[in-house]
């Protein structure tokens, strides 16, 4: 019985952790995505260069926009981590998000990608592999969205991490 004192403690700690651990994913999902009913960032595939720009005020490194019809930004997503958005635009409505993730390790890459993968599936229901990238597609109210995400780590530089992630309307 005297074990059991010793060893519950133990046992409730590391649950504990464990549940803070998955919260502090889920939050760093949610900070990415930043609206979860969006399709990211707080952006949907429609929407006009002036709601894109609200959605992302305030929330940029870097504007790197390239006239009307590509506006891009750059964020932090903890020191030495980084990721840019690209938006590209035709006839003044969004069709296509493209993001890169600059990030440390291999690990933290596969880290991410367990997380966006768990997002979109939630989002869009069961994703399949084509070329390589985990694809969901979302039929439902006319959106006509395809979601794909690859780690392209391996293929990045040695020791570093790299996910690309691509939005667009496949009717485009």
């Amino acid at each position: 019985m005297k074990i059991l004192f010793k060893v519950f403690p133990v046992f409730i700690s590391i649950i504990f952790l464990l549940g803070f651990s998955s919260c502090l994913k889920k939050k760093e999902i949610e900070s990415i995505v930043k609206v979860p009913d969006s399709q990211f960032h707080g952006v949907n595939l429609g929407d006009t260069p002036k709601q894109v720009m609200v959605a992302e005020q305030g929330n940029k490194l870097g504007d790197k926009s390239n006239g009307e019809n590509f506006i891009s930004y750059e964020f932090e997503l903890e020191e030495g981590e980084n990721y840019y958005v690209g938006y590209s635009f035709d006839q003044g409505k969004l069709y296509d998000i493209q993001v890169d993730f600059f990030l440390k390790t291999p690990d933290r890459a596969e880290e991410l990608y367990s997380q966006f993968k768990d997002f979109y599936t939630l989002k869009f229901g069961q994703s399949h592999i084509e070329e390589g990238y985990t694809v969901w597609a979302d039929k439902a109210k006319d959106k006509q969205v395809t979601v794909s995400l690859i780690d392209e780590s391996t293929e990045y530089r040695k020791g570093e991490g790299k996910l690309s992630l691509s939005l667009f309307n496949i009717n485009y």
